[in-house]
């Protein structure tokens, strides 16, 4: 009994909409609280950041005046709430980091992707390696990325106000938040362009829910109000202070090379903390936007459309800036375009499946078993009755008699001329079926059907072997090799 209750509950759970989905939850967060103390001290930027945390704990002033006061504020209340260890400085990250995953998933469904869809982008996106290790550190980045992801899902079950209220947290943790608002814009110019009066609304909301909550928390920082306004130009002018003339960092990179080039960012060794584009998926980047674009014209697929907008808004809009103000750049400043690729592979894999679930390897057809032949003609009994009649008439036999008489005899031949004799006419039998076989489809067409079928589920194998190795030899929790060679 126990069993078959056990199987019903396994069975309803699978039957969820959110299985999948809390399976990939739990696992990625026992994975990240397996090293959230290790290092035991603050690593690459974390030395930053923990210190400004303390800081601002103590003295109720900020020393990174270079960064709005959302991040900050969220690893001091970690600090806060849990105290000043590896645990305290991490944790918010970890929740913010896994509350994204969360948004991704409810954004793809959003767009009609399906379920199975959805769940691998989820997956693809919690086990991706940047995305994995910067929701594991007490960085500014992941924050910024969580709630664009929340914009984005507000944006897609059309929220327009409070999408944009999202993209304004987004910035407040840190200013690079403000490309959710072009994805945004991008996309609903073209392929929305509904509720007009509740999106302008949104894009009026934006810049005043930003200043206002900028001010917030700068109080909440200082414990007193500030000149807000001062306090941002003064940000936005320490921003585009550090140029690639003015600095001299060994992995400061240009944001075309982050698509063309495997960038490697060494962030700590023992466990190795790696800033890196999982291979996996920067392998496919540029053939997998190709296909979103004819996605996007020839098909009208909206998710697609909101991938290209992903990618404009958060990656092409670097192009420009870096040619116009020569910033600096680094690898993790493409965080927030890298949840895109993971919706357009779930969405590629999850049609790479279906087609080969719908295209299975045809037998050739059977041709149809030959009909039985058809029964005898039988005569018509009225037809059999005038003619009956008609003999008798000519031999003087009457037409019916109860008692039995001997067969008359046949009268002589007679010319066909002089008298007609009736011929029993059967009745007209149906038209004949024809039992053609239909024409079989050349045996070497299914083969090559078979063959696309069987290389698209094959190459969804060999993508998620290399993925699950990348992550196993590179992520924090299942390594333990000495890569710090790589970089000598």
């Amino acid at each position: 009994m126990d069993v078959e209750v056990a199987k019903r509950t396994v069975t309803r759970f699978l039957k969820w909409e959110y299985s999948w989905l809390s399976l990939i939850i739990v696992a990625t967060l026992a994975l990240h609280l397996m090293v959230v103390a290790r290092p035991n001290e603050p690593l690459f930027d974390e030395i930053y950041y923990v210190k400004d945390a303390r800081v601002i704990l103590q003295q109720h002033i900020t020393e990174r005046t270079e960064h709005p006061p959302l991040g900050k504020l969220a690893i001091a209340g970690g600090i806060l709430v849990i105290g000043d260890s590896p645990v305290g400085w991490r944790i918010p990250s970890i929740l913010f980091g896994t509350a994204g995953v969360v948004f991704l998933y409810l954004t793809c469904r959003n767009l009609k992707m399906s379920r199975r869809g959805s769940s691998l982008a989820a997956f693809i996106l919690a086990t991706e390696n940047l995305y994995f290790v910067h929701t594991g550190i007490a960085m500014l980045d992941i924050f910024t990325v969580s709630f664009m992801l929340l914009s984005f899902w507000l944006y897609t079950r059309r929220s327009y106000p409070l999408s944009m209220v999202g993209g304004a947290l987004s910035a407040l943790a840190k200013l690079t938040g403000v490309f959710s608002g072009f994805v945004i814009v991008i996309h609903w110019l073209i392929g929305r362009r509904d509720r007009r009066i509740h999106f302008a609304a949104g894009l009026i909301l934006a810049p005043l829910s930003f200043m206002l909550l900028y001010a917030a928390f700068e109080a909440a920082i200082w414990h007193r109000l500030i000149d807000f306004i001062n306090s941002i130009e003064y940000m936005l002018t320490q921003t585009g202070s550090l140029t690639f003339v003015t600095a001299a960092h060994v992995s400061m990179s240009r944001p075309w090379e982050w698509i063309f080039n495997l960038e490697i960012m060494p962030y700590w060794y023992g466990p190795h903390y790696i800033g890196l584009v999982s291979f996996s998926v920067w392998a496919l980047i540029v053939p997998l936007m190709v296909y979103m674009t004819y996605k996007a014209i020839f098909k009208k697929n909206t998710a697609a459309l909101f991938v290209i907008a992903w990618f404009i808004g958060t990656w092409f809009i670097w192009v420009p800036l870096d040619i116009v103000t020569d910033r600096v750049t680094f690898i993790f400043y493409f965080l927030p375009t890298v949840p895109a690729f993971c919706l357009g592979l779930g969405m590629v894999f999850d049609e790479m499946i279906g087609y080969w679930q719908r295209h299975k390897k045809a037998k050739l057809k059977v041709a149809p078993a030959i009909a039985p032949p058809e029964p005898p003609a039988q005569i018509d009994e009225s037809l059999s009755e005038n003619i009956q009649a008609e003999v008798m008439h000519e031999t003087g036999t009457p037409a019916s008699d109860s008692s039995p008489t001997p067969l008359p005899e046949p009268p002589p031949p007679v010319p066909s001329a002089e008298i007609p004799i009736p011929l029993a006419v059967a009745k007209p039998a149906p038209p004949a079926v024809t039992t053609e076989t239909p024409p079989v489809e050349a045996p070497h067409r299914w083969y090559r059907k078979g063959k696309l079928q069987w290389a698209a589920i094959s190459f969804v194998f060999l993508f998620f072997a290399v993925h699950i190795a990348t992550f196993i030899i590179v992520a924090p929790p299942l390594n333990n090799w000495h890569i710090e060679n790589w970089f000598k």
